[in-house]
């Protein structure tokens, strides 16, 4: 009973006849996140969207068409402008945002970068800013040393209205 049996070595996702495909490939095919559905941008694509007609900026990998919104913008559209067509992230974040702003971007949502031109978000290490609570930053954070900050100036202005006071009177 001696049947010959062939061994069946079964080929890996992505090999056809013995060859293997690049991972590079296999990246370059990616146009959507599997788990979100959300469309991937190269940074190349993003980039010619720096103009009048066509306006996106990128903030923590998220890309954004505010095209539309330059007009409405507080802080004027010019510094959308500068930012146009690239990774707007730590400007965003340093201008201290509201958790509205934050909210309303939402709207303006097209997609995310590609994976190979992702930028990796960096944690804040407990410390390393005044303030910080080493938990990251987040909308809530930027508000709260705000607040802050806004105090200190009050009561020193309130100190330094006594001070002249006792001194005139």
């Amino acid at each position: 009973m001696d049947q010959d049996v062939k061994d069946e070595v079964p080929t890996a996702a992505g090999e056809e006849n013995g060859e293997e495909k690049d991972g590079e490939e296999e990246e370059e095919e990616l146009t959507h996140n599997a788990d979100t559905g959300a469309k991937y941008y190269t940074m190349e694509e993003i980039g010619p969207h720096s103009t009048v007609g066509s306006l996106w900026i990128v903030v923590d990998n998220l890309v954004y068409d505010i095209t539309n919104f330059t007009l409405e913008h507080p802080g004027g559209e010019e510094i959308l402008f500068e930012q146009g067509g690239q990774d707007a992230s730590t400007p965003f974040e340093d201008v201290g945002h509201s958790s509205d702003a934050r909210e309303m971007m939402r709207q303006y949502l097209i997609g995310e970068v590609h994976p190979r031109d992702q930028k990796r978000k960096k944690k804040q290490k407990g410390g390393s800013k005044w303030g910080s609570s080493g938990s990251g930053s987040s909308a809530g954070d930027s508000s709260e040393r705000s607040w802050l900050n806004q105090f200190f100036v009050g009561l020193g202005l309130a100190l330094m209205g006594v001070a002249a006071y006792k001194t005139l009177y």
